[in-house]
């Protein structure tokens, strides 16, 4: 479905001329397809995990390029960023992920930081920047 929907974009964008669109779009289909190769067949939920790792190289490049002084490649990747974002779910917000955190944390006997990741992650993966979990679970752990 979400593949399906970034071919008939990309088809859209080739029409239209929109030049950063239609490259953008073409490599995430490129690396879709890359993954195909290797597994086959994929599902939405493997589709979106492509376009999260797409979306996070750029966040990265266009970090590196502010860095750098490059504000015009930065600003490209950052466009690209927002094109791929129209594809993936709304990520949840801080205090969101705090309560759901807390809720997953209070059915668990161990106050490990290993089993509670994983159970926190098991959950929430794809839905909340897996960077923010890991600081909440932390500080969640750090108070009991």
């Amino acid at each position: 479905m979400v593949q399906q929907r970034l071919t008939e974009d990309l088809k859209t964008a080739m029409k239209s001329g929109d030049e950063l669109r239609r490259e953008t779009l073409r490599m995430a289909l490129a690396a879709i397809q890359n993954r195909e190769l290797e597994k086959g067949a994929l599902g939405d939920e493997e589709v979106l995990d492509i376009l999260r790792k797409e979306a996070k190289k750029r966040e990265d490049a266009a970090a590196i390029y502010e860095r750098s002084g490059r504000a015009e490649h930065a600003e490209k990747e950052k466009q690209e960023i927002k094109i791929i974002a129209q594809y993936l779910p709304v990520r949840m917000q801080e205090d969101d992920v705090r309560k759901e955190v807390q809720r997953i944390l209070g059915k668990l006997s161990s106050r490990d930081i290993g089993p509670a990741m994983k159970s926190v992650m098991a959950e929430l993966r794809g839905k909340a920047d897996a960077g923010l979990i890991s600081k909440i679970v932390k500080e969640e752990l750090s108070q009991q």
